[in-house]
């Protein structure tokens, strides 16, 4: 798809110019994705974190359509000699159009069959034989419409007369982000599910990818029936999800005055300095509603509901391979008619007051100010040899929010000093207010929209120290010391749970997860860390540079994730009810102590010395490798152990060509508490190559190809494991985007 940018400079005269900026793009972006899930407990499967099976697959086809357009002005004004004003707007404009094509192969959590006839359940680490009547086969189809506005404006104003330095500057900026879904004619999504109960066999699993080579699907009386073919699903719900307006509003201020010491018999001078930063973030109603499709005259097939355009297509990894692809779903022919027959999707009582319980438990606002004031000193000293800079900031972070209060005891009657009324049996009375228990009554009664409100404040002061010596002339020696915080998401200070049951058929299996609940933990506290900082930099005569660098961080406080099935002594820490006993809760938490200690390599530089024809080449690389330290539970995510890049430019006018290798070693993305107290999920290392091509047509105009991951190394594959699971249940996701590029004409005049 075509696109553009550019920018314009218009010099009015010596003391005042303008530039016009703009871009515009309209790219597509083809995602293709297969999630994997080794199940470690189910009832009457004998399965167990040492010997999982492989319960359910899902493959994902995950279009997106992106354009994206922004304008720039900017005005620079010589306002006096020393003095010069700048102002700015900007604008930009955002709209995206993705869809999720799911399809889902589920061989069930329970090992006995349905009728007791059947089939029973049974696993190798090369199959699983699903129990009749347990499994289920769906077709999700889920389309999204966002567009955002953003808009800002900002000034700056700069006065320095060789002693006295003044830096005023400050900004704005306003964004607004829409969801909508009828508007563009369609559904959020739509699903359909088999027409009988089904037993689902993934056979012949590839030991390299996990993948099933083959797939069965059988009904109750041991028949196989066609997975692909619509005629056997029936159109089972549709939803709409909200239509959200969030807002987003940011103002920043600064200023800092200096003032240079010149009496003194060296290059010093001290600064002194403001900040203040406020973020405000308005975030409506993000529940949606969810419809029970009908049926003319108790037909629910899937069949008129199928994509007229996007279908059929054949994937990379197809289940099977089947001759006519794999049939999707569209959200805008269903829609369409439901327009045209209202009938054919209603919401039941349950779906209505579960749109309610959205609603009111979807809002939420945040503000968040952090001011700061900062002195900072430095002198140049041994003939300009020893650069000092020191200093202290001091910052303080206020943050305020508005979220949902939840209170499931406002249903019951209380006496007049607080305590809960009883029968005379001993039984908590109800209002009669309430309701029915499920009832629209009673979540008016125990849900109130924003009417929980949480503020926070805390502070500090974070000195700091930089030294960096020119040991020779080539030889350059930086030394640091810093003290630094990371505050919480600020979202977190708003209290909510999310809470999902598993649906269990009987007397519930200590050995299965009854649910997950994560949770925002509204006491998090930041973390500091002292910084220590070495490093070295060798210049040489050509403009190259070889360096080496150490560093390591102390911190306290760090965050941490709990993920595992809670015990009744966890639920009682957390806050929560002894009814989720049994469930899986993720959350964050203060982990304590943590380090991270690393080494850092880079060079940069021409071969020339290697003939004449090295003239023509340089090259690069970079390579990180950190040491991380802390609590079993201590939260890592953000943190790459190992890293390197490296390339080779050759530069030969009018042509110039660039090749560049991206490595990233793996890298943990959380725990994963069913595969035990060590379970974690990763990212294995991978390595990736970046190609640029330009070519002057004229000094001021070229030819440019640029092209990302060119053998579609950085494909994104997840993996699972724990000390007990075998190696056969460590595939989890794969996540396919191709290679983008991008081909275009560059030029000034």
């Amino acid at each position: 798809n075509p696109g553009f940018s550019f920018d314009y400079t218009l010099p009015v005269n010596e003391r005042f110019g303008a530039v016009l900026t703009g871009a515009y793009s309209n790219s597509f972006h083809d995602q293709l994705a297969d999630s994997l899930t080794f199940r470690t407990t189910g009832a009457g499967t004998n399965s167990s974190v040492q010997a999982p099976f492989m319960g359910q697959w899902l493959l994902t086809d995950a279009p997106m359509f992106r354009k994206r357009a922004s304008v720039g002005l900017r005005a620079d004004w010589r306002v006096t000699r020393y003095s010069v004003l700048s102002i700015g707007t900007t604008a930009s404009h955002f709209r995206s159009n993705w869809g999720n094509s799911n399809v889902t192969f589920n061989a069930g959590t329970v090992g006995t069959p349905t009728p007791t006839t059947g089939v029973p359940f049974s696993f190798s680490p090369t199959q699983t034989i699903g129990a009749t009547g347990r499994g289920g086969i769906t077709y999700n189809e889920t389309h999204t419409f966002r567009t955002s506005a953003n808009s800002g404006g900002n000034f700056r104003y700069r006065f320095d007369d060789g002693d006295w330095m003044l830096n005023l500057a400050g900004s704005a900026s306003r964004a607004r982000a829409w969801f909508r879904d009828a508007e563009r004619g369609a559904f959020n999504s739509v699903s359909a599910v088999a027409k009988v109960p089904v037993r689902v066999e993934f056979l012949d699993l590839d030991p390299s990818s996990a993948r099933p080579r083959r797939i069965k699907v059988y009904n109750n009386n041991n028949q196989e029936i066609d997975p692909y073919d619509p005629a056997n699903f029936n159109l089972s719900a549709a939803s709409m999800s909200a239509p959200r307006n969030i807002r987003v509003k940011v103002d920043s201020w600064s200023g800092d005055l200096k003032r240079r010491l010149n009496f003194l018999p060296f290059p010093a001078s001290v600064q002194i300095g403001a900040v203040l930063r406020e973020e405000e973030r308005d975030i409506p109603d993000m529940g949606g509603k969810s419809y029970t499709y009908n049926g003319p005259n108790g037909d629910q097939s899937s069949a008129p509901f199928l994509a007229q355009v996007y279908k059929v297509q054949q994937k990379p990894f197809d289940f099977n391979n089947p001759p006519n692809g794999v049939p999707q779903l569209s959200p805008q022919v269903a829609f369409q008619a439901w327009q045209k027959n209202p009938a054919l999707f209603t919401q039941t009582t349950a779906q209505v007051v579960a749109a309610e319980v959205a609603q009111l438990t979807g809002s939420e606002w945040v503000k968040e100010k952090v001011e700061s004031l900062y002195f900072q000193p430095e002198a140049r000293l041994f003939s300009g040899r020893l650069t000092v800079l020191t200093g202290v900031r001091y910052e303080r972070t206020t943050t305020g929010g508005k979220g949902p209060l939840q209170d499931a005891n406002a249903v019951f009657v209380r006496d007049p000093d607080g305590t809960f009324a009883h029968t005379a049996t001993g039984a908590r009375i109800r209002k009669p207010e309430a309701g029915a228990a499920g009832s629209m009554a009673e979540t008016t009664l125990i849900y109130k929209k924003r009417g929980y409100e949480a503020n926070r404040t805390y502070d500090g002061f974070y000195p700091s120290l930089h030294l960096n010596y020119n040991a020779t002339e080539k030889l350059l020696i930086r030394t640091a010391y810093a003290r630094t915080y990371g505050r919480p998401l600020f979202t977190d200070i708003i209290p909510r749970a999310v809470i999902n049951e598993n649906d269990i058929e009987g007397e519930p299996d200590p050995n299965v997860t009854l649910g997950t609940i994560t949770i925002r933990n509204t006491a998090l506290k930041p973390w500091s860390a002292d910084n220590y900082d070495l490093s070295l930099e060798y210049y040489t005569n050509k403009g190259g540079m070889f360096g080496a660098g150490v560093f390591h961080k102390q911190i306290k406080d760090f965050f941490g994730t709990f993920a595992k099935v809670a015990t009744r002594a966890d639920l009682q820490a957390l806050e929560l009810d002894d009814r989720y006993a049994g469930w899986q809760v993720n959350t964050k938490f203060n982990a304590g102590d943590a380090s991270v200690s690393g080494l850092e390599l880079s060079v940069n530089q021409s071969l020339d010395q290697l003939g004449a024809w090295g003239k023509y080449f340089r090259v690069f690389a970079n390579a990180t490798k950190l040491e991380l330290n802390g609590d079993a539970n201590a939260n890592f995510t953000g943190f790459l152990p190992r890293s390197a890049n490296w390339g080779i430019t050759y530069s030969k006018k009018p042509l110039t060509i660039g090749a560049k290798w991206n490595h990233r070693g793996e890298q943990d993305t959380g725990p994963f508490a069913a595969y035990g107290p060590d379970g974690r999920e990763y990212w294995p290392s991978r390595t990736a190559i970046d190609l640029n091509f330009s070519y002057n047509l004229k000094p001021n105009l070229a030819l440019f190809l640029n092209a990302r991951d060119v053998f579609d190394r950085l494909t994104y594959k997840t993996y699972r494991s724990g000390a007990q699971v075998p190696a056969y249940a460590r595939y989890y996701k794969v996540l396919e985007h191709g290679t983008p590029f991008s081909i275009g004409v560059k030029g000034s005049f």
